[in-house]
């Protein structure tokens, strides 16, 4: 489970406001996350951690997560050098 709230979080990162806030004020990226979420449901809930398999392949998050381990960033590392790239380039 840790692996996965993990990965949640480096798949968030460009939203990353403090802690365990994000703010995700585009809409259309707020849509795309909402509606990823949409994909997993409470009735088989063994379906969902094979779900988000498919999720993490489909999306590019597991070569992204290799990446962050391959640089051996800690979350918060990573978190605080995406928030310092974001306030320069504004993006």
């Amino acid at each position: 489970m840790s692996f996965v709230e993990r990965s949640l979080h480096i798949a968030l990162v460009r939203y990353w406001y403090r802690g365990e806030w994000y703010n995700i004020s585009d809409t259309d990226d707020y849509e795309l996350i909402v509606g990823g979420f949409k994909n997993f449901y409470e009735e088989d809930k063994d379906m969902n951690s094979v779900d988000f398999i498919y999720w993490m392949n489909e999306t590019g998050m597991a070569e992204f997560c290799n990446e962050i381990c391959h640089r051996r960033l800690t979350l918060p590392r990573f978190q605080r050098q995406e928030s310092i790239v974001k306030k320069e380039t504004g993006v």
